[in-house]
Parts: C-alpha cells; structure tokens; sequence
C-alpha cells in the first residue's frame, strides 16, 4: 500500500495508483495543493503515475483500465 500527501505541491493532481499487473486501482481525482491530509491506494499497488487535476476524466482513464509500460 502506498501513501502520499501534497506537501510542497503548489498545483492539483490527479494521482493514480497502479497494480503489478498494470491495472489501475484506485485514482484520486483533484488532491489539494499543500494538503497534509494522507492519500492512499487503498490496497497493493507497485506505480503510482501523478498527472494534471481533471487529466483523468478528460481522458476517460478509470479504475480497472490497464496500462501498458512500453
């Protein structure tokens, strides 16, 4: 399981957590600048691939997808 804050972080993120296998298992959507609050995967997961506020909806990215490392 892995865990993240937004300390220092001056912008939003979209942060998605990633399995072994490449499926995403959880996303949190939109995690607040310079939060302290504690985000995390909710599970086992190996990545975690932070991305733009609102990327994820606006390329359609959710919970099960699978990513492909080339």
């Amino acid at each position: 399981e892995r865990t993240f804050w937004m300390k220092n972080t001056w912008v939003p993120l979209d942060i998605i957590f990633i399995r072994e296998d490449g499926v995403i298992h959880n996303i949190r959507y939109d995690a607040e600048p310079n939060s302290l609050e504690r985000i995390s995967s909710e599970g086992d997961v190996k990545y975690v691939l932070e991305i733009g506020a609102g990327e994820a909806k606006r390329q359609g990215i959710s919970i099960g997808d699978r990513i492909i490392f080339d």
